[in-house]
């Protein structure tokens, strides 16, 4: 005998029988567990922790014409120390001045005493953290800003590569401001980037 319920739709009831499938008891589905092998790791590879990555070495980009850094790259300066620091590594610090051309003969004696006070206000607060750090100083000059945007990313990447870099670290800025094509700086660095607000 077969019962069954009726379902109440606007004016008219649908009949459905009680055995239809959508009223079939559930029954638990039983996992099945696989055997697992324990393998005693070695006293070098419980050191090493491969689920998480290592930044050893760290090169903080900073593309500012502000003698005092600005808010952004005072940011990168403390992210890249608290990374290192996190990590026990040590950073490469890249100033880089990219400017066009200019004809006036006195205006890269201006430029250098201010990637002189940029490295050393970034040194000071290095020592701070107790870190190893490293500073290295960059003049790019292109006939125009555009050449200068493209060969700032080339000369990124180079030191990347020449430093041999775990993490690069620079503030968005550069990248909004044209300072840096990020096209070319995606083309030219090969280690992951970390790209700040």
């Amino acid at each position: 005998m077969q019962h069954s319920v009726a379902l109440s739709r606007g004016s008219g009831a649908i009949r459905v029988p009680r055995r239809c499938p959508c009223f079939a008891p559930v029954t638990p589905r039983v996992a099945h567990r696989r055997p697992q092998i324990h393998v005693p790791a070695s006293s070098a590879e419980a050191e090493q922790k491969p689920d998480r990555l290592s930044y050893d070495h760290l090169l903080l980009t900073i593309l500012d014409s502000n003698p005092e850094l600005s808010s952004s790259s005072w940011q990168a300066v403390a992210t890249a120390a608290d990374l290192a620091t996190l990590h026990n590594g040590r950073v490469t610090v890249l100033v880089v001045d990219e400017q066009v051309a200019r004809a006036e003969a006195g205006a890269g004696a201006g430029d250098q005493s201010r990637l002189q006070q940029q490295a050393a206000k970034i040194a000071q607060t290095l020592g701070k953290y107790g870190i190893k750090y490293e500073i290295l100083e960059r003049q790019v000059v292109g006939s125009q800003a555009k050449d200068a945007e493209g060969r700032s990313s080339v000369v990124v990447g180079e030191v990347a590569d020449e430093v041999a870099a775990d993490l690069l670290v620079l503030h968005s800025a550069a990248v909004h401001n044209k300072t840096l094509d990020a096209n070319l700086l995606a083309e030219f660095v090969s280690c992951p980037m970390l790209l700040l607000p």
